[in-house]
């Protein structure tokens, strides 16, 4: 039901994204189908979620696999977001250069790392009970040396200002909960212990991270100047209709 629920609405949102594709302009007539007809849109939707409950398996076999492929590539996309995100919080604390944005900085830093090597910790513990568990060993040891890299770049002298320590931690924290959330999806074997809550835990913080995620590259990504809106022109819409679909 999931699948297909999730089917319905990929359906939904793509329909919207063709019909607005490159919907620039203000006294373009499809606009109004961004802006209103809210009651037909909903109702729609909602046909659209009972509506795919009928349609055959094999359709939604299909759609499972192509998702199971996009699912990696948000992931990457997630990465690239929170990246963006937090080079952005970088910056603005480093410009303000008074005791209370440095003290964030450190704080914010030292809490992620912590939180990366929490989660490292518990990796370990649940998926490497032995020696045996060479390959849960080997990702757990190399999100490790991947952490001391990431700080090692802070070293470089041409590297970029907003490239700082807060950034590496983020990137560290992310990447150790993506190592903890794919070690859980292994049933339990000699090399895991019995993880239940751990993978509830998993699927909780990745829900928000998402739902964060798609919330941020919502309101950046359709206002983004890449694609050609702005003030450049009175006559055109400040943010991207297709691109918010």
């Amino acid at each position: 039901v999931a699948l297909r629920f999730s089917f319905a609405t990929c359906c939904f949102f793509l329909l919207h994204f063709v019909l607005l594709f490159w919907c620039k302009k203000e006294r373009d007539v499809r606009v109004g189908l961004h802006t209103s007809l809210w009651f037909w849109k909903c109702l729609l939707w909602a046909g659209a979620l009972v509506g795919f409950l009928f349609i055959p398996g094999e359709a939604v076999f299909y759609y499972a696999n192509i998702a199971r492929f996009g699912a990696g590539l948000f992931l990457v996309f997630v990465m690239v977001e929170m990246v963006t995100w937090v080079y952005g919080i970088n910056e603005a604390l480093v410009s303000k250069d008074n005791w209370w944005s440095w003290t964030a900085l450190v704080a914010g830093s030292l809490l992620c790392f912590a939180g990366g090597l929490a989660c490292i910790g518990a990796a370990y513990y649940y998926y490497a009970t032995s020696p045996s568990c060479s390959l849960n060993l080997f990702f757990i040891t190399w999100s490790l040396v991947m952490m001391l890299a990431m700080v090692g770049v802070l070293f470089i002298p041409k590297r970029l200002e907003v490239a700082g320590l807060l950034t590496s931690g983020v990137v560290f924290l992310y990447t150790s909960y993506l190592l903890v959330s794919a070690l859980s999806s292994q049933p339990v074997n000699g090399c895991v212990r019995d993880t239940g809550m751990t993978q509830q835990w998993m699927q909780i913080v990745g829900f928000f991270l998402a739902i964060s995620a798609v919330a941020y590259s919502t309101l950046t990504l359709g206002t983004s100047h890449i694609f050609g809106t702005g003030d450049e022109d009175k006559q055109e819409l400040p943010y991207r209709p297709d691109m918010f679909h």
